[in-house]
């Protein structure tokens, strides 16, 4: 099966452990919003382990899982190429366990999503250290502020990976002074999002400049900012 979407469905614990046992057969699993515990997870993981080829996305957003998940998810993040985990009460201690497995990867992983999670500048840190295993990472409303945009720009001007594809650090306290530090780190980065940021014009004309000399990134500031920073690049 190519994709099954049980979101907002009371499937809880019980129906992940009937899912388990044909998770081989679900290329793309939707269970956004499904009163899924850490139990479930738990569950769903061991079977995970024995997939042959990775799963190509897996969705738990929007389930009360937290950091105990994370750690049943690491050991089976092999298995998975996209992974979302938005608003699911996860805090900067599960995205240490989460980045200690991701560091381990063979092959990146295509997306991990942990956007809504209140986690704060600590998330960064542990992130920054398996940046060449995410290929876009997506951090909106993560509570993060113009300390940590300076630990993601020093990590990426610093380490020697290839170009991130997409980087989304939208609904995050971020300002015209982190522009500068973002535009220092642009062929590290192919798509940037700051939607809902703190951003003035100033702040959006400093982009523009800094796109000049990158014309393969681009950045969405809001609606057809993406746009207008490819057509003055």
């Amino acid at each position: 099966m190519k994709e099954l979407d049980l979101s907002t469905t009371d499937v809880g614990d019980e129906g992940v452990r009937h899912l388990a046992s044909c998770i081989d057969k679900i290329e793309r699993l939707v269970l956004k919003n499904c009163t899924i515990s850490s139990t479930g997870v738990q569950i769903m993981c061991m079977e995970l382990k024995k997939r042959i080829s990775p799963m190509k996305m897996l969705d738990l957003s929007v389930n009360e899982i937290g950091d105990e998940a994370a750690t049943y998810l690491t050991c089976c993040l092999d298995k998975i190429e996209m992974l979302l985990l938005d608003t699911s009460f996860i805090t900067h201690l599960g995205v240490q366990v989460l980045s200690g497995g991701l560091k381990n990867l063979a092959t990146p992983m295509k997306l991990l999503s942990l956007g809504g999670n209140m986690m704060g500048n600590e998330c960064i840190l542990p992130l920054t250290s398996c940046f060449g295993k995410i290929e876009r990472l997506v951090l909106w409303e993560c509570n993060i502020t113009s300390a940590g945009v300076l630990m993601i720009t020093e990590a990426l001007a610093l380490l020697n990976i290839p170009m991130m594809k997409e980087l989304d650090l939208s609904s995050n306290d971020i300002q015209d002074d982190d522009v500068t530090h973002l535009t220092n780190c642009w062929d590290k980065i192919e798509k940037l999002k700051l939607e809902g940021c703190f951003i003035t014009d100033a702040g959006k004309k400093a982009i523009c400049d800094a796109l000049q000399n990158f014309p393969n990134s681009t950045v969405d500031y809001e609606g057809d900012f993406s746009l207008m920073a490819k057509l003055q690049s």
